[in-house]
């Protein structure tokens, strides 16, 4: 490897992690979407929920900004072919990110929480989550090009069965991880229907898994020969089985931890998946986006890489001291 190459893999891992990161700190108040009509049994409760995340949700969304920015900055053709392509996806899923952050803010105010409100933020928290998850899948299961290298996505490409179990497996997850992020935020009630919501979910994610894992060998079986595909295969499995053994017991407070672990098995699993792929080819090899022909030049790499890493430094740290002064559990009284 010289050290073009050493910058170009640097940068994609970078995105890799930044993407991991957004995952599993915006991943638990976007599953609140889908949880919060379930496990929440009158407005005071879900006051609770939606104050637990108040502080943080829109500080977990800049991992996703740096993650596209760096995205661009590295690797700009890439960048300019995918844009037109994906641009209507887009454009909706950030259309469904507007609404949801405008619903939170009017979710409650007063002595009641808006139907409106929360139908809105649980209505785009579930569509702009299943489908930002469903479209990346669809990147990783492959997309065909025309003559002039423009991805072509239509409906074919959308309704495969990969990407769909994609998306079905990681969405389950992504509730999994929500559960185990409010489960210590409620008092005992609350939270032993949040437990309660895990179990009966738990095997359906495991059923999922297997499935996609079987749909993937079958589809692309070449992957299971590189070694960050099955090292991700085995973090999902163990932080989906260490999950569930501790769930509801005096140790699910490792909960978090364990599914943050599966959620980084899912991007190990990608990048192998991808790698040096920028998007996976639809059956035209010799047209294929990498990260070594559609990089930027040596020294922008080299700016891009040490930015980033100077400033997740600075957000990982910002991280861990927000949420450690805010670690306390959120009881009806202080909202």
């Amino acid at each position: 490897m010289d050290e073009l190459q050493f910058w170009q893999t640097s940068a994609f891992a970078c995105v890799i992690f930044m993407m991991f990161m957004y995952s599993i700190l915006d991943g638990f108040d976007l599953g609140l979407g889908a949880l919060i009509g379930h496990v929440a049994a009158n407005d005071d409760e879900k006051k609770v929920l939606l104050r637990a995340i108040s502080p943080f949700w829109d500080g977990n969304e800049v991992w996703l900004v740096i993650a596209v920015s760096v995205l661009f900055a590295a690797f700009p053709p890439a960048f300019s072919k995918l844009l037109p392509s994906f641009y209507l996806p887009f454009l909706f899923i950030i259309m469904l990110f507007i609404c949801r952050a405008v619903s939170l803010e009017f979710a409650y105010s007063g002595k009641g929480v808006s139907k409106l409100g929360m139908a809105v933020f649980s209505i785009s928290s579930i569509l702009a989550s299943s489908l930002g998850i469903l479209f990346l899948g669809v990147i990783v299961a492959g997309v065909p090009t025309d003559n002039s290298g423009i991805f072509k996505i239509g409906v074919r490409s959308v309704l495969d069965p990969l990407p769909l179990m994609f998306a079905a497996s990681w969405f389950i997850l992504m509730l999994l991880h929500s559960v185990s992020y409010f489960s210590h935020k409620c008092d005992e009630a609350l939270k032993e229907r949040l437990m309660k919501f895990a179990r009966r979910m738990w095997p359906v994610f495991a059923v999922l898994f297997a499935a996609g894992i079987v749909l993937l060998h079958a589809r692309i079986p070449q992957l299971f020969g590189k070694v960050p595909v099955i090292a991700g295969i085995a973090m999902v499995i163990a932080g989906g089985l260490a999950y569930r053994a501790v769930m509801g017991s005096k140790k699910s407070s490792y909960m978090f931890v364990f599914s943050a672990l599966a959620m980084g098995g899912v991007w190990m699993i990608v990048a192998g998946a991808m790698f040096p792929n920028i998007v996976n080819p639809g059956g035209n090899e010799s047209g294929a986006m990498t990260i070594y022909n559609s990089s930027a030049p040596l020294g922008t790499l080299r700016v891009v890489v040490s930015a980033s890493l100077v400033g997740m430094t600075i957000l990982i740290a910002y991280v861990f001291f927000v949420y450690r002064i805010l670690r306390d559990r959120i009881g009806s009284n202080n909202y």
